[in-house]
């Protein structure tokens, strides 16, 4: 019997643990190219110590580029085409941030941008 009420215990508990992690994902992909944009740029604001103007014009260049990223899923872009436009994003970063702000920048991804293997595992 109390092998029974383990079993059911446990079959609840794995289905409770998928229904949270079925919920959070729909609450994740909901949210607007333009919210995401904010969200990641109100985030490097402080680290970049950004003016209104830089703050303004990474705005744009983040929902540009998360827009961009969200059609060339759709597309059948090759690597070199979605190499270039990397490369064009990155040079409208240069022109945005001064010589230090970009040491920050590169810094702060280089901490903040791992590979799925460490997120998951913690390691490397």
């Amino acid at each position: 019997m109390n092998m029974l009420k383990l079993s059911v215990m446990m079959f609840i508990t794995i289905i409770m643990l998928f229904t949270l992690n079925v919920n959070a994902q729909d609450s994740k992909s909901k949210s607007t190219p333009e919210e995401k944009a904010k969200k990641y740029t109100d985030k490097i604001q402080p680290v970049l110590s950004l003016s209104e103007e830089q703050y303004t014009k990474m705005y744009d260049l983040n929902l540009q580029q998360i827009n961009w990223k969200k059609e060339s899923k759709t597309s059948n872009l090759s690597k070199t085409a979605k190499k270039i436009k990397r490369e064009e994003f990155k040079a409208s970063e240069y022109s945005i941030l001064s010589a230090e702000q970009m040491v920050k920048y590169k810094e702060y991804l280089k901490n903040h941008h791992k590979s799925w293997f460490h997120k998951i595992f913690g390691i490397f």
